[in-house]
């Protein structure tokens, strides 16, 4: 995953609403959900406001939702959850491996 797929991931999730969504689809796994219950699970918030946020993470590839008969089901898609999760831990590695390279500097220069 790039940096900016990574970005439109983060930003996909980067309200209370659009967290808590996700989180509530990660623990329905395959079984997923649908916008009128996210919404009663999430106190009440309107279904057409559900169905706007979970829009914007389908567009950024974490939510799935095929249509079954007249509902449409929602449900995470975990590949694409764990892999921007992954790029900010590999990032710090090689940046921290970068440091203690520099500050341990090779015996040669005698």
């Amino acid at each position: 995953m790039d940096e900016d797929q990574a970005l439109t991931a983060f930003t996909a999730i980067s309200n209370q609403t659009r967290l808590r969504s996700v989180r509530l689809l990660v623990v329905a796994g395959t079984d997923g959900r649908c916008a009128g219950a996210i919404a009663r699970a999430l106190g009440g918030a309107p279904a057409s406001r559900i169905s706007f946020h979970l829009s914007l993470r389908e567009q950024s590839g974490l939510v799935g939702s095929p249509r079954e008969e007249r509902s449409i089901i929602y449900s995470a898609v975990f590949p694409a959850l764990s892999e921007p999760t992954e790029l900010l831990p590999a990032r710090v590695a090689e940046r921290r491996n970068r440091m203690n390279s520099d500050s341990h500097p090779s015996s040669d220069t005698k």
